[in-house]
């Protein structure tokens, strides 16, 4: 014989597993189909070129996310590819809504650490044109971060040196 309190006890721990083994599906996906999803969307939704590499964790806390090692950004001029950032550690953040099926999966913000960012002629008009242009409501996060602004030559030392702690790129529909 079970009693109530008993019954809730075990319905909410059911719940809580239930809910844990939900949060824990995206671990069963291929990396490597993930990576190309990811890379279409993060084009598509926040107009971001980038090679993104095969290091990619899943994580459930602080809210489900991709972790990805080693990132890339592009300008994506139509000459040629420019390499302007590089990225130690990326997170991207996704909704809960549907990690059933890594298809419609739905990215909710980026966060993006240690980066190191050269800025030349050619990826300040890149980021002139994409801060001008509307950039995703999403959120996209810069933290612990350094700019290098340099010259042309890619290879010649930095002219100027910014860090960066804590910055948040959206688009604010009100202003």
């Amino acid at each position: 014989k079970i009693g109530v309190l008993s019954r809730y006890i075990i319905l909410l721990i059911l719940l809580l597993f239930s809910y844990l083994f939900y949060l824990s599906i995206p671990t069963l996906y291929n990396y490597g189909e993930i990576q190309k999803d990811l890379n279409k969307k993060l084009l598509n939704e926040f107009n971001l070129n980038t090679s993104l590499s095969a290091n990619i964790t899943y994580k459930i806390l602080p809210s489900p996310n991709f972790e990805i090692t080693n990132v890339l950004l592009t300008t994506g001029s139509k000459n040629k590819f420019e390499d302007f950032a590089e990225i130690k550690k990326m997170n991207i953040f996704v909704y809960v809504k549907n990690l059933h099926n890594k298809d419609k999966i739905q990215i909710k913000k980026i966060s993006i650490s240690e980066a190191n960012i050269n800025i030349n002629k050619t990826s300040y008009e890149y980021i002139n044109s994409y801060l001008k242009n509307r950039i995703s409501e999403k959120k996209i996060q810069i933290q612990k971060s350094k700019i290098f602004f340099r010259e042309n030559n890619p290879t010649k030392d930095a002219i100027t040196l910014a860090t960066i702690k804590k910055l948040n790129l959206f688009h604010d529909k009100e202003k």
